[in-house]
């Protein structure tokens, strides 16, 4: 359960998300770290 946790405070939005919402809030996400120049989630993807 400690990873469970840890995930939870790394990425709330994406990571503690059902599998149909993970989409919904990835494509949020995507856009608010685009805005920001955040271009180095793609490599993680």
């Amino acid at each position: 359960m400690g990873n469970r946790e840890r995930k939870k405070e790394r990425g709330r939005k994406r990571s503690a998300t059902s599998k149909p919402c993970r989409r919904k809030l990835a494509a949020a996400a995507m856009e608010e770290w685009f805005r920001k120049g955040g271009l180095v989630l793609e490599d993680k993807n």
